[in-house]
C-alpha cells in the first residue's frame, strides 16, 4: 500500500511537469523595489507560466505616464507572458511609489534607472540573462537606445513611436502639426516656432532672461499661444524644469552604438512624433538590424483610432501592432538562445 502510494505521487508530479503547471522557484508575479543610489524604483516582473529561465522585456515609459500599471505597459503583460515572454515594469522615478525627482532628471538619469532594473531582473534564476529585451514607448524610444549603448548584451529593442530627433525639435514639430491642424497660417506658425527656439536658446544660455521673457508676454495673450505647449513664464533657475536636462539630447550617438537588432513602429497618425525624419535618422544612423512598421489605424500610443478627438487614447491597442510585435520578439528572442 505505501509502495503505491509512493508511485502515485511520482507519477503526479510528474504529470504537474510535464504539462507545464509546476513552475519555477519564483512566482509567476514578482514585486520588488529596486535601489539605484538613492532612489528607489517599484518593479513588477510578470513572468510566463512554466520552468524558466526565460527571455524578458523591460518597459520604458513615455513622459506622460510614469506609473507602470499604465494601459500600454499592461497589454504587455496580456499578451506576452502566453508567448513565452516576462515583462518587466517599474515606477519611473517620482512617480507611484517611486522616489527620486523626475524633474530634475535627465535621459541619462533615466537610463541608469532602467539598467538597475535590468541587473535585477538578471540576478533572477527565473530570468534568461542572455535574453533581456527593451521595449520603450515615445520618450523611452531616447531612453532605449541609451541603454543598449551601454549593454552590448541587450538582445532586441522594440521602439513605439520614438522620436529619432532631439526633443526639442520634436517639440517644434508638435507645435507645427497642432497650428496647422488648427487652421493657423503659414506665418503665425513660423511665428510660433521662432518662439520655441527663442525658449530652448534660453534654457542653452544662449539668450538672455529679459530678452526671451519680452517674446512670451507678447505673445501668450494670442489665441494660438496654448498650441506652441509653452508655460507663460520662464523658471528664473533653467536647472529646477526638466526642460533643461532633456530639450537639447542628440540620440545620434547611442544609435550609432547599438548592437541589437531593433523593430521601430509608428503611427499612421501621430501629431507628436516626425514619423518620416525619424524613420530617415534611424535608417542614417543604424548600424544593426532595423525592421520598420508604420501600423495602419493607429494613434501615438497604437490605439486603434486616427481620430484626432482619440489622439491620447491607449486603447484599445491595435491587434495588428500587437501581431507584429509579439511575432518579432518571439522569433529574435528565441534567436538569441
Amino acid at each position: 500500500m505505501k509502495r503505491r502510494c509512493a508511485t502515485g505521487r511520482i507519477g503526479f508530479l510528474s504529470f504537474l511537469f510535464w504539462t507545464g503547471f509546476v513552475a519555477s522557484a519564483e512566482p509567476l508575479t514578482i514585486t520588488r523595489t529596486v535601489s539605484n543610489g538613492g532612489v528607489r524604483l517599484a518593479a513588477t516582473l510578470d513572468l510566463p507560466d512554466g520552468p524558466g529561465p526565460h527571455p524578458v522585456v523591460v518597459a520604458l515609459h513615455t513622459s506622460a505616464a510614469g506609473e507602470r500599471d499604465f494601459p500600454s505597459y499592461r497589454h504587455l503583460t496580456q499578451v506576452l507572458p502566453a508567448r513565452g515572454i516576462g515583462v518587466a515594469r517599474y515606477d519611473r522615478r517620482g512617480s507611484g511609489t517611486s522616489t527620486g525627482n523626475f524633474e530634475r532628471a535627465s535621459f541619462p538619469d533615466l537610463a541608469s534607472d532602467a539598467r538597475a532594473v535590468i541587473r535585477w531582473a538578471r540576478s533572477l534564476d527565473s530570468v534568461d540573462r542572455r535574453r533581456v529585451a527593451l521595449w520603450g514607448m515615445s520618450q523611452g524610444g531616447w531612453i532605449a537606445p541609451l541603454v543598449a549603448a551601454q549593454d552590448s548584451s541587450i538582445a532586441a529593442i522594440v521602439i513605439v513611436s520614438g522620436p529619432g530627433v532631439a526633443p526639442a525639435e520634436q517639440m517644434i514639430y508638435s507645435a507645427e502639426t497642432a497650428l496647422r491642424e488648427a487652421g493657423y497660417p503659414r506665418p503665425v506658425i513660423e511665428r510660433a516656432v521662432r518662439l520655441r527656439r527663442a525658449v530652448d536658446a534660453y534654457y542653452a544660455g544662449k539668450k538672455s532672461r529679459k530678452e526671451v521673457a519680452a517674446l512670451l508676454v507678447s505673445a501668450r495673450s494670442e489665441p494660438w499661444y496654448e498650441l506652441t505647449y509653452l508655460r507663460p513664464e520662464l523658471p528664473r533657475d533653467v536647472k529646477s524644469s526638466k526642460w533643461y536636462y532633456q530639450f537639447a539630447f542628440d540620440p545620434a550617438a547611442s544609435i550609432a552604438k547599438i548592437r541589437a537588432p531593433i523593430l521601430l513602429l509608428f503611427a499612421d497618425r501621430d501629431p507628436w512624433v516626425p514619423v518620416n525624419e525619424s524613420i530617415a535618422a534611424w535608417k542614417a544612423r543604424a548600424r544593426t538590424d532595423l525592421t520598420v512598421r508604420r501600423i495602419p489605424g493607429t494613434n501615438h500610443f497604437m490605439a486603434g483610432t486616427t481620430e484626432a478627438a482619440h489622439d491620447l487614447d491607449p486603447e484599445p491597442v491595435s491587434g495588428e501592432y500587437t501581431r507584429v510585435m509579439t511575432e518579432w520578439l518571439t522569433r529574435t528572442l528565441a534567436a538569441a538562445k
